[in-house]
C-alpha cells in the first residue's frame, strides 16, 4: 500500500499529491480526535456505558444472548413487548453478542461501539470513492 502511495507521489502531478497529502491530515485529525475524546482505558472495564439511550441499547445484546441460538421476533419486556431486532440493523448486536462468548457483555458492547466509532470515517470515505464523487468530497465527508 505504501509502495503504490510512493509511486503515486512521484509519478503524479501536484494536485495529486496535494490530494493524497489533505486525505492523510484529514485522517490523522480524525483518528487524533476519536482517540482523544473517547477514553480507552474504560475499554476493559466491566461497566455499563452511560449518555443518550446507549443504556437501553445493551438490553438488546443481552436478551439475545439469553435466547441464543433461538432468535425470536418478538421481545416480551418493555412493556407489552417490542418486535426484535427490527428497528435498528442486527449486524453490530450479533457481532457483540458472539464476542461475549469470550469476554463479558459489557466490555464487548464497548468494544463493538468504539470499532464502530472508528470504521465510520473510513467507510464514509471508501463509499464515496466507491461512487466516484470528485475532489474533496471523499475527504470532507467522514468529519461530518
Amino acid at each position: 500500500m505504501f509502495k503504490k502511495l510512493l509511486h503515486t507521489c512521484q509519478t503524479a502531478d501536484k494536485s495529486k499529491i496535494n490530494e493524497v497529502l489533505l486525505t492523510i491530515f484529514v485522517f490523522a485529525f480524525i483518528y487524533i480526535f476519536i482517540f482523544a475524546s473517547v477514553p480507552t482505558k474504560y475499554l476493559f472495564t466491566n461497566t455499563d456505558l452511560a449518555g443518550g439511550d446507549t443504556g437501553s441499547h445493551i438490553y438488546i445484546p443481552w436478551y439475545a444472548k439469553e435466547i441464543f441460538p433461538k432468535i425470536k421476533w418478538w421481545s416480551p419486556d418493555w412493556y407489552s413487548g417490542f418486535p426484535f431486532l427490527y428497528f435498528y440493523p442486527p449486524l453490530l448486536y450479533t457481532a457483540t453478542v458472539i464476542l461475549s462468548f469470550l469476554m463479558p457483555l459489557a466490555i464487548s458492547f464497548k468494544w463493538i461501539t468504539f470499532i464502530a466509532i472508528a470504521v465510520f470515517p473510513l467507510a464514509a470515505y471508501l463509499a464515496l470513492k466507491f461512487l466516484k464523487v470528485n475532489f474533496p468530497g471523499p475527504k470532507s465527508e467522514p468529519r461530518l
